[in-house]
């Protein structure tokens, strides 16, 4: 467990990240122009290595996860290592930083320079966005498919998609998705077996278009009558919020 906490560490440069870099960073920019940043987070119960990459051709991967931290390289060891493109180099965001005097703060895994809403110090336009520009633009969506509701069993498939424009850190350990049973007038006749329903997964970035499967807490159904409901999925994790309904046709 303390290793898994310690690749998670370099994750934490997402929408709440620092604005500094890893040392050896600098190093890699200049040895390879492409390089725009790296996240380590966990997917399916495996460390992963993501590499933020501009520019055409495929990167040395070996040579960027050798020249990366001890997290990464361990990351890159032990699970799975994938590059994503990134619009702007580490380079150029660093230069666009120095341009506002400190008034931005640089974020690897948005792969943009963050100003303060209301700030006057939002060029060069499209490095530099605004915390409200992220917070809008970031959205996550949930949905929910029965998949054998018989003899009192309940089986669904629940999955999380990072609809937005932006990557989104995620704390998958707390309550992501909960499920909810409805009748026909929309009256809640939801029973769970315990009071969190809770996914139970280590922190994990969901880059925009990644579909990321739930394992939310199964309402029980012993004791409800047959008939048709609505299964619903409720969403709640990182400020973000959504919801998405299936019908269900119960046969105790």
């Amino acid at each position: 467990m303390r290793r898994l906490h310690a690749l998670l560490l370099l994750a934490s440069l997402g929408a709440q990240a620092r604005s500094d870099v890893p040392l050896e960073w600098a190093a890699l920019a200049s040895r390879f122009p492409g390089f725009a940043g790296a996240a380590v987070d966990v997917h399916a119960g495996r460390p992963r290595l993501t590499l933020l990459w501009t520019g055409p051709g495929q990167p040395p991967v070996r040579a960027l996860t050798d020249a990366l931290g001890e997290e990464a390289r361990e990351a890159a060891r032990t699970g799975v290592t994938q590059v994503r493109p990134a619009p702007f180099t580490l380079v150029r965001l660093l230069d666009a930083q120095r341009t506002l005097n400190g008034a931005g703060r640089l974020d690897p895994l948005l792969n943009r320079v963050v100003v303060s809403p209301g700030s006057a110090a939002v060029s060069p336009a499209g490095i530099t966005v605004t915390a409200g520009e992220v917070a809008r633009d970031s959205r996550l969506s949930v949905f929910v498919r029965p998949t054998s509701p018989a003899r009192g069993v309940l089986a669904a498939d629940v999955r999380v998609v990072n609809t937005g424009r932006w990557p989104v850190r995620v704390d998958w350990n707390c309550v992501v998705v909960r499920l909810r049973v409805l009748d026909v007038r929309g009256r809640d006749v939801t029973v769970l077996r315990d009071d969190e329903a809770c996914a139970g997964s280590p922190p994990v970035i969901l880059w925009p278009g990644e579909v990321r499967r739930a394992d939310p807490v199964l309402p029980v159904l012993d004791g409800l009558p047959g008939g048709r409901y609505r299964l619903r999925a409720e969403l709640d994790v990182a400020g973000l919020r959504a919801a998405h309904e299936a019908t269900l046709d119960w046969q105790p």
